[in-house]
């Protein structure tokens, strides 16, 4: 029997991140501003939001915490205010296109810098506050994650204004 829990390498993650902006951008191009731009609550992020913070996320947190761990010994982390950052970018208000070009160009140079890693890169550490010392291999598969969890939160918010819209069927489904 095949072990799902391992980790996957290099190429697999690659080829995972390279395929969020383009899966991202086929979703969302589709639906009104009205849905990009809607937040579910007080102080949630609309689906444009979630572009911005994506393309910060490669920035500042998962390709740029790389590369620190790949250019100094054991460096200790910066941790990043995602709210803050997201105030400070307004994406609610700018064009989900722009946006959506944004994370793309952004990705892109993240995937050429994952696809460049060698396999001594991947047990690189550094220093995170509150969760101690974690690896490059680690990053990489939390960035994977932190991917697909942002895909599933679009995904809700999407939900979210269909199921307003479903009449008598809305008992057979459960509010996202």
């Amino acid at each position: 029997m095949q072990d799902v829990n391992g980790p996957l390498n290099i190429k697999e993650i690659a080829g995972i991140l390279q395929s969020t902006p383009v899966a991202l951008r086929e979703l969302l191009t589709q639906l009104p501003d009205r849905m990009t731009n809607w937040h579910s609550a007080p102080g949630k992020w609309c689906i444009r939001e979630v572009v911005g913070h994506l393309t910060e996320e490669d920035k500042r947190d998962f390709a740029g915490r790389i590369r620190t761990m790949l250019e100094a010994d054991e460096p200790r982390l910066a941790v990043n205010n995602q709210d803050e950052v997201a105030r400070m970018r307004q994406d609610c208000v700018k064009n989900l296109g722009a946006l959506l070009d944004e994370f793309k160009s952004m990705r892109s140079t993240s995937v050429e810098m994952v696809l460049n890693l060698k396999e001594t890169d991947l047990q690189r550490g550094g220093i995170r506050p509150r969760m101690g010392r974690i690896q490059v291999v680690d990053v990489l598969h939390e960035w994977v994650y932190h991917d697909l969890n942002h895909i599933r939160q679009i995904g809700a918010n999407v939900q979210r204004i269909l199921w307003a819209n479903f009449g008598n069927i809305q008992p057979f489904y459960d509010p996202c």
